[in-house]
């Protein structure tokens, strides 16, 4: 697509629009997982603003915000349109030193951005659709560390854009199969392909998230209520020093022995009111580690409930505050 002024233009534009409209995510539509992946990265950041966009033709679609209030802007006027340049982080370190960005009206007026840095989302195919962006008002810069656990949570976001799609296909899928078994049973292997294509990206983006959580100090857990099942990450274990292979938590017992002795029965409270009533899902404590050092835990929960209502499975995401 020819360039109609001295704005930046991907060389592939044409492509990279006719992919985006093959995605139908050009709207105003929130979700409600994009929206805990933007929280989870102003925490890891620490950052005032967050925001997850989507670049069209004209204009940028917001499709999760944290800390900010914009929803949707002009291309032209966007900074998002510099991030889809390239595969690398775009960081503007501090705005009012930068002439691109030093007369816009997003530096001099609300929301008065003093700090950009947006890793771009990479799509199939090579395709740069959007971006997931980090905002501030005081100048700022990342080190290349920083750089590459923002770039993982973008692919986090690339992977839900993905999946959904996947999804959606499958489900279509599904209806003519239902209405022409035998006829259909072409449709039925290439279902069953896509099903297993998309397992593989299920089991990338655990072990994209693992590293991310490395790299972030972080760890997770996720418990089975009827079941009692529960299976911690292997970041977890290291969080907590311990060895995966002798240090084996089976259990949400073998969990909550680990939690200081002054805090286990206030978690242990705060835990089942979350459960029974899903509020309440930040809490701080501390855990006792083998080597009788301390770390101050914060946990950020999330759960999901069966068709009666009562939850069934939850997941549980921690790093040292």
């Amino acid at each position: 697509m020819p360039a109609t002024s001295s704005l930046p233009i991907p060389l592939d534009e044409k492509e990279r629009l006719q992919c985006l409209l093959a995605y139908e995510i050009l709207d105003d539509t929130r979700e409600e997982q994009l929206d805990k992946i933007t929280a989870l990265v102003a925490h890891i950041f620490n950052v005032p603003g967050v925001l997850i966009s989507i670049v069209d033709q004209k204009r940028v679609w917001v499709k999760s915000t944290y800390g900010l209030t914009i929803d949707k802007q002009e291309r032209a006027t966007s900074f998002c349109q510099y991030t889809i340049m390239s595969n690398q982080v775009f960081e503007m370190p501090d705005s009012l030193a930068d002439k691109r960005f030093s007369h816009s009206s997003l530096v001099t007026q609300e929301p008065y951005i003093r700090y950009y840095c947006g890793a771009p989302l990479v799509f199939e195919k090579g395709y740069r659709l959007g971006a997931l962006v980090l905002i501030d008002q005081v100048p700022r810069q990342l080190d290349e560390q920083q750089k590459r656990t923002l770039q993982l949570m973008a692919q986090q976001v690339v992977n839900f854009f993905e999946l959904n799609a996947k999804s959606k296909e499958l489900e279509n899928e599904k209806w003519h199969l239902e209405e022409c078994v035998v006829q259909r049973t072409k449709e039925l292997e290439n279902s069953i392909s896509q099903l297993q294509q998309r397992d593989k990206k299920l089991t990338l983006s655990e072990k994209l998230l693992n590293e991310a959580q490395l790299i972030a100090k972080m760890g997770s857990w996720e418990y089975e209520v009827a079941t009692d099942k529960f299976v911690a990450s292997e970041a977890l274990y290291r969080l907590l020093h311990l060895n995966s292979h002798t240090d084996t938590l089976k259990a949400i017992e073998d969990y909550f022995r680990l939690v200081h002795p002054g805090d286990v029965a206030q978690l242990r409270e705060d835990f089942q009111h979350f459960i029974q009533t899903g509020e309440g899902n930040q809490m701080e404590y501390r855990v006792l580690l083998l080597t009788g050092d301390i770390k101050f835990i914060l946990s950020i929960s999330d759960l999901q409930k069966g068709v009666d209502g009562k939850v069934v499975f939850l997941r549980i995401l921690l790093s040292v505050n």
